[in-house]
């Protein structure tokens, strides 16, 4: 993609939300879009510590106002019936603009907070992924998003009813700076995805991401959030099954050092019948590394017979490391069948490392394996066995750079 040969404005303003969707040729429906995304992003808060979620994350030091994306370029492959294009190609496609538009911020709501109107204004690159009606996509559609400045992507996924998908998603950054990602997931009736995002950024990036899916009737969904980057990573992930005998699985790695922070806020809304969701995050922290967890399950009165899980657990790897968890239920009804939560926090155990070293290995790989160990559960629930192993070469590739 080609930018602008203008200069664009120097700060966060109207006319740069103009400036940037003029460089991108969007359509004017899109640009009155960012336009009142702009609008709830002047008057929405910045939150601090003393905001209700962001009690344990300190924003101390990012400046939104001196951000102005420009646009950025994304690379996508797909093979089969499932159609993948950049954003800014679909909205110009007379077939695919129409689906854009109908479903381009129904999912994500874009005055949800600061950072999400913040995107929804200055996003500069993104992907549609669209499966037809009854078909399989063989093969996992790859999506890169790579930026040497602010990263804002926004992916737009279309299940249609009876379709299967598989896609993976990395987010890649070489140098400090600033990114937001949306992810909007709309899965009919008997549609089936598995949806993988590696977040791969420099140490001090700030990094926001916000992931939605809705469900339709026995729609199953997984996905897999992979936190092995940024200064400070907030992810937002949620669910909403819709339909009776929808299914979600929410996976997440989180594997961070130095003065890393990483949060994740989860959602699991119960509307439909029958419905079953389970949520599997698991964290290594190393040096002076923190992460914060708060997961919501909410089971809606129209919801009965629902089966539902949280499952967090930290292993911190030095005295230093901190965790944080808060798993949450609302249940508004007395008809369930499964509704449970539990956290752990704790140290490596130095029994196993103890067995390890005294076969020969050093303390460093002995915790290495460990924590393969640990995230290979997670991992191995997937059942995508190509998708696993580019995760685990992200992951080991951090290793290596420690």
């Amino acid at each position: 993609m080609s930018e602008s040969v203008l200069t664009p404005p120097a700060a966060a303003s109207r006319e740069a939300v103009e400036h940037l969707s003029h460089s991108r040729h969007e359509p004017e429906w899109l640009l009155a879009s960012r336009l009142r995304a702009f609008e709830a992003y002047e008057r929405l808060p910045m939150p601090d510590q003393r905001t209700e979620g962001w009690r344990r994350t300190s924003l101390r030091g990012l400046a939104l106002e001196n951000l102005v994306p420009v646009s950025e370029s994304v690379s996508v492959k797909a093979e089969g019936p499932a159609i993948a294009v950049a954003l800014e190609q679909a909205v110009a496609d007379p077939r695919l603009g129409p689906l854009v538009e109908k479903y381009f911020g129904q999912v994500v709501a874009p005055d949800s907070d600061l950072f999400v109107a913040f995107h929804y204004a200055f996003f500069n690159t993104g992907a549609v992924i669209v499966v037809p009606r009854g078909s399989v996509a063989e093969q996992p559609i790859q999506v890169e998003y790579r930026a040497s400045g602010p990263l804002l992507t926004h992916t737009l996924l279309i299940v249609e009813d009876d379709a299967d998908l598989s896609a993976l998603v990395e987010d890649v950054s070489g140098a400090p700076g600033f990114a937001s990602g949306v992810v909007e997931q709309v899965l009919g009736d008997n549609a089936h995805a598995r949806y993988v995002q590696v977040q791969r950024f420099d140490a001090d990036t700030w990094n926001f991401s916000t992931q939605r899916a809705h469900l339709g009737q026995d729609a199953s969904f997984r996905t897999l959030n992979a936190a092995i980057g940024s200064r400070l990573a907030r992810n937002a992930v949620q669910v909403a099954l819709k339909g009776r005998g929808s299914q979600a699985d929410l996976l997440g790695i989180v594997d961070i050092a130095g003065r890393q922070h990483a949060d994740f806020q989860t959602l699991q809304e119960h509307y439909g019948d029958a419905t079953r969701s389970d949520l599997v995050i698991h964290d290594a922290l190393r040096d002076r590394a923190s992460a914060n967890f708060t997961g919501l399950i909410r089971i809606d009165r129209s919801a009965h017979q629902t089966e539902s899980s949280q499952e967090q657990k930290n292993i911190l790897l030095s005295d230093s490391a901190k965790a944080d968890s808060d798993p949450k239920l609302e249940i508004l009804n007395n008809d369930v069948i499964r509704c449970t939560h539990g956290a752990a926090v704790g140290p490596v155990d130095e029994e196993m490392v103890f067995y390890l070293q005294s076969r020969g290995m050093e303390r460093a790989t002995a915790e290495e394996l460990i924590v393969e160990g640990f995230f290979q559960s997670t991992l191995a629930r997937l059942g995508l066995p190509s998708v696993e192993q580019a995760v685990w070469s992200a992951i080991s590739a951090g290793w290596s750079q420690r």
